[in-house]
């Protein structure tokens, strides 16, 4: 399931990369729905994640690709645009892609703590 998310992911990413560095000139709608496709690859495979990390866990992957859409509706509508030229919609964009890329990062370092935790425990009785 893991390999399938991030081969989502990976995709995604590669399209909206095509999408610049070639086709400039396609519509802002489209690089908009790229955005949106990025921030909910997990959402046919919610059920298997549910039961597979706790609710804290759950609960920061659910509020990043919540807060990953919301800077992508931002960014679409080009709005709010409180200080242009200063803090406007595209800064909005960015904050918002860090704060739910973080969210996304918390249950992934557990998961690699707690993994490196039991490694260790097996190298102890070895």
């Amino acid at each position: 399931m893991s390999k399938t998310i991030i081969m989502i992911s990976w995709t995604i990413t590669l399209i909206g990369t095509l999408k610049i560095v070639l086709f400039r000139s396609l519509n802002h709608i489209f690089g908009t729905l790229v955005y949106i496709l990025h921030g909910i690859p997990v959402v046919p495979f919610f059920k298997i994640i549910k039961v597979s990390v706790n609710t804290l866990d759950l609960t920061f992957i659910v509020m990043g690709g919540i807060v990953y859409v919301l800077g992508d509706i931002v960014y679409g509508y080009k709005k709010p645009d409180p200080y242009p030229f200063v803090f406007g919609y595209h800064e909005i964009f960015h904050v918002t892609t860090v704060l739910a890329n973080y969210c996304f990062f918390i249950p992934m370092f557990k998961q690699y703590v707690t993994t490196l935790k039991e490694m260790e425990t097996v190298y102890i009785f070895y």
